[in-house]
Formats: C-alpha cells, sequence, structure tokens
C-alpha cells in the first residue's frame, strides 16, 4: 500500500515540476508576445511565435477541443491508476511525471483557452511547447530504459 500511495505522491510531485515550468512560460509568452509574430532566440533556426492550437500534435483534429478534453481526461484517469499498480523506479516516476506534467498543461490550456499556447517553431517543423517536449522526452527515456531492461535480461538468459 505504501509504494502505491508513494508511486502516485512521487508522479504527482514531478508532474507539478514539470507543469509549472510550461505554465509559468506560457503565461510569460501570452503576457509580453503578438500573436503570430515571430521572435529569433537562435538565430532564424529557433524563434518563438505565440499560436493557439484548437487540434492535437501535428494540427490534427482542429476544433475538436471538447473531444481532445474528454480523452485526455480519460488517459489521464487510466495513467494515474495504472502507476499506482507498477513497480517504478524513481527514474521512471520522474519519466513519468514529465508525461503527466505536460499533458495537465495542455489540458489545463484546452479547458480555459480552448486551445493549446505553442511557442517554440523550429521553422521546418510544427510549433510545440515544452510540454510536447516534457510529454516526448518522458516517453523516449521510457523507452531507452524498457529496452536497456530487455537487453541485461537477455545477456543473463544467455
Amino acid at each position: 500500500m505504501k509504494s502505491r500511495v508513494l508511486n502516485l505522491f512521487l508522479t504527482l510531485f514531478f508532474s507539478l515540476l514539470f507543469f509549472s515550468a510550461d505554465f509559468f512560460l506560457k503565461k510569460y509568452i501570452q503576457a509580453n508576445f503578438l500573436l503570430n509574430k515571430p521572435y529569433p532566440l537562435v538565430g532564424n533556426v529557433v524563434v518563438l511565435r505565440l499560436v493557439y492550437n484548437q487540434g492535437a500534435a501535428f494540427g490534427i483534429l482542429q476544433g475538436k477541443t471538447f473531444f481532445l478534453i474528454f480523452t485526455g481526461i480519460i488517459f489521464l484517469i487510466f495513467f494515474l491508476a495504472w502507476i499506482t499498480r507498477a513497480e517504478l523506479s524513481w527514474k521512471e516516476l520522474g519519466f513519468l511525471g514529465m508525461i503527466l506534467g505536460g499533458a495537465l498543461s495542455n489540458l489545463y490550456d484546452r479547458i480555459f483557452l480552448g486551445a493549446v499556447v505553442d511557442y517554440i517553431d523550429l521553422r521546418f517543423w510544427p510549433i510545440f511547447n515544452l510540454s510536447d517536449t516534457f510529454i516526448t522526452l518522458g516517453c523516449l527515456f521510457l523507452l531507452i530504459g524498457y529496452f536497456k531492461q530487455i537487453k541485461c535480461k537477455k545477456r543473463v538468459l544467455e
């Protein structure tokens, strides 16, 4: 029972850190940047550009805000239920916190703004935000860890 509560607490703690980072950055950008105006960050390669995405990743499902909110809430319920049942390391809980914090930040935008605030423009990729980066990196780090575990188990069995 303790490990379940601890898993949930640690994941929520990590997710709060990641949520806060993106939340405050979004608030700063909304208060100080003009809509769709480019602000070069790293030459002409990385540009900050405030946009509101009413869809999901890569601009799919435009205007389907209610559907995206509903599926986001369902995802969060199953995600939190799974965390309380799984045997997880501190690193895994941190990576799951990245995913959860990013998902919560984007869900917050959808609920309270009707669209997700995006602002990182790489010029060759759809505009995204820090939450999207947290979600992507959290998933990537979990996959790397998973494949390392498989490789170690395979060596032990040989």
